[in-house]
């Protein structure tokens, strides 16, 4: 068993570079939403009969999407991070989608053509992150959905 998978849910995850910062989203009007850092956490998985998977994070991107990541170099949890990282780079687009279930929650999406695209929750935060954003899952769709509303400006690591 690796070390992310013992780790506690909201345990912040170390970038491949160093610090835990992955990247910056920057303040999108259309959503009134102010800058805030994106941070990706050992996270959880839950598989309930007759319901889609739940879950964020890195064990939710890797018990999820296992063959896919695969297929792209990333043999263990333990490479999710690196993978993570190689989606948050300057120039990445960011997209809103109003049509989404959850659309209210402000959920953004971060997509690298050829890579796939990542899903973000803006979170409150707490005493030590504050307000921030959160990297829910991974999927390998390589086209938009909704508007894009900004695009990476400043790295993390």
């Amino acid at each position: 068993m690796t070390g992310i998978l013992k780790l506690k849910p909201n345990q912040v995850i170390e970038h491949p570079n160093g610090g835990v910062i992955f990247g910056v989203i920057p303040a999108i009007d259309r959503l009134d939403a102010i800058e805030a850092l994106i941070y990706l956490k050992a996270g959880m998985h839950r598989v309930m009969a007759g319901r889609p998977a739940a879950g964020y994070g890195v064990k939710h991107i890797w018990e999820g999407k296992k063959k896919e990541l695969r297929n792209r170099g990333c043999t263990k949890v333990d490479d999710v991070p690196r993978f993570v990282s190689d989606l948050i780079v300057l120039g990445t687009e960011i997209y809103h989608d109003e049509a989404h279930p959850r659309a209210d929650m402000k959920r953004i999406t971060l997509l690298r053509t050829q890579d796939g695209t990542l899903l973000l929750e803006p979170l409150a935060g707490d005493r030590y992150l504050g307000f921030h954003y959160s990297v829910v899952t991974w999927t390998p769709r390589t086209q938009p959905k909704g508007i894009q509303v900004g695009t990476i400006e400043k790295k993390g690591a």
